[in-house]
């Protein structure tokens, strides 16, 4: 989403956003999507141009957070795999 400060007041007056920090006139956010599940968000402020972020910017953020969750997934399953592999030379061992 792209989220200038006027729809950001809107939203926090309907009590669907919570101010934390500084306002920012620019907020420009993207879900971390696996093909499994959304895993977080990436974001990015501007805190002096409200037209800081375009489209443009909102596709490279998609094009980015898919990547950066695809990273943080194998990461996850690559510490998964060896935490099995020392459980398994444990149980050898003894």
């Amino acid at each position: 989403m792209l989220i200038p400060q006027s729809e950001f007041d809107l939203l926090a007056s309907q009590g669907k956003v919570e101010l934390v920090g500084s306002p920012s006139p620019a907020w420009l956010g993207v879900p971390a999507q696996t093909p499994k599940a959304t895993i977080g968000v990436l974001v990015v402020q501007h805190y002096e141009n409200e037209n800081a972020y375009d489209l443009r910017d909102f596709g490279i953020s998609q094009f980015g957070g898919g990547h950066i969750a695809l990273a943080i997934e194998r990461r996850r399953a690559e510490d998964a795999l060896r935490k099995n592999e020392e459980n398994v030379r444990l149980l050898f061992s003894q």
